[in-house]
């Protein structure tokens, strides 16, 4: 079963424009997300996630992982998981439950402890030519436990996907 994350970055390496990654996502971008979106068995993000973007109860289950266990999801559109062991036990329960891909549309704060967890077997990102405001990575060191499968330039937007190097540590 395999867990795809997608990140979309601005030129300037911020991942968000206004509060929202929508504001830096090109046609480019938002055609290769929307094709992984859809193909999803479950999707997971964090409560940033849920606070900027528009998400709604589908046909798939929406895991929020949050460490705030006071954190309750008043809407009902998604699974609540609070984590209180390491992510890889978190991944394991998901797993159990989901069919695959699994696909993580989280945003730095959630995506680069899963990375570091070893917790994610492919990384879709897209470097947008617009420049963001606010949380800033650098693409490089997220990729460097990857190794770069993709790496397309279209009408402006940096296409990249990458494959996990070791063992992941969820199975």
């Amino acid at each position: 079963m395999s867990v795809i994350a997608t990140l979309n970055i601005g030129a300037n390496g911020a991942t968000s424009l206004s509060g929202s990654s929508q504001a830096l996502s090109t046609p480019a971008d938002r055609e290769r997300f929307l094709e992984l979106h859809r193909s999803a068995g479950a999707i997971i993000i964090g409560r940033n996630t849920a606070n900027a973007e528009l998400y709604s109860k589908g046909a798939r289950p929406i895991y929020l992982l949050t460490r705030n266990m006071d954190f309750q999801d008043s809407s009902g559109n998604f699974e609540v998981i609070h984590i209180v062991s390491d992510l890889s036990d978190v991944m394991r329960e998901i797993h159990s439950k989901s069919s695959s891909p699994i696909v993580v549309e989280a945003g730095p704060n959630l995506l680069l402890p899963l990375i570091a967890a070893g917790c994610i077997d492919e990384v879709q990102m897209s470097i947008s030519p617009i420049s963001g405001d606010n949380h800033y990575v650098d693409w490089r060191e997220i990729l460097k436990d990857f190794i770069l499968t993709q790496d397309d330039l279209i009408e402006g937007t940096r296409l990249l996907q990458g494959r996990y190097q070791g063992n992941s540590a969820y199975r």
